[in-house]
């Protein structure tokens, strides 16, 4: 059956690096929907979408995504796979000028964001 005809079903196992999605944790039966940046002709939009729902209350989430959907637009898929061409700061903790340890601005560790 081709992805085209099956719908929704499970195709990816997700866990958090944070370790809420295991046995006791309060994500661990969570469900959720996983987008191929690289392939799915859909995921701009639906990081678009999801963006402008977010807007109000994660502002910085909102703006990385939809930067990231504008980089998806804008990418040429001849020149390769775009996480592996295209300058995503958030990838690497620096998009909203986070430091190596990921803090904002120089904050002290642990200190409230």
């Amino acid at each position: 059956m081709s992805d085209e005809t099956r719908g929704v079903y499970r195709k990816f196992e997700v866990r958090r690096t944070d370790g809420s999605s295991g046995k006791d944790g309060k994500h661990a039966r969570c469900r959720y929907f996983v987008l191929d940046l690289d392939h799915d002709k859909h995921a701009a939009a639906a990081l678009a979408a999801y963006s402008d729902s977010c807007r109000d209350d994660y502002p910085i989430l909102s703006a990385e995504l939809n930067y990231t959907a504008e980089q998806i637009e804008n990418h040429d898929p001849d020149d390769g796979r775009l996480l592996d061409g295209v300058d995503l700061g958030w990838k690497r903790g620096h998009f909203w000028g986070e430091d190596e340890w990921g803090r904002r601005d120089g904050a002290a560790a642990g200190a409230a964001e």
